[in-house]
């Protein structure tokens, strides 16, 4: 049973394992921030959770690779600025930091995530006869 679980979402629990580590990293490296606002850290993680769950969803089109290839990098990507962006209201990151992973990464995982989308839309049109 929980063999076929991580053969089915090795790929997620992949990704999660680095969110952790990164998180981790983060901690060691760099300096906690005395003004901590909660709200940000609970809407920016709520949106981190909600690409983490994408990442969860498209484990199921695994067989179409036109369609899960550029979700799965679109999501991880995305997962990775939305949890650079948290981590940001707990540490103080570098400017670098928060320019690649936060702003390329974002920007990088909607062209991805939009480009698997259009593959599926073309996919199940394809598949109604249109």
């Amino acid at each position: 049973m929980y063999l076929g679980f991580i053969k089915k979402y090795s790929l997620f629990l992949l990704v999660l394992a680095g969110g952790v580590g990164l998180g981790f990293v983060q901690f060691i490296l760099f300096e906690p921030l005395d003004d901590v606002e909660v709200f940000s850290i609970f809407s920016e993680g709520f949106a981190m959770c909600l690409a983490l769950y994408g990442l969860f969803v498209i484990q199921g089109l695994k067989h179409s690779r036109a369609e899960y290839v550029p979700l799965m990098t679109g999501f991880t990507a995305l997962f990775v600025s939305l949890l650079t962006d948290t981590l940001d209201e707990l540490v103080d990151h570098p400017d670098v930091i928060t320019f690649f992973f936060e702003d390329i990464f974002q920007v990088t995982g909607y062209v991805f995530i939009i480009i698997g989308l259009r593959q599926w839309v073309r996919h199940n049109l394809k598949d109604e006869g249109y």
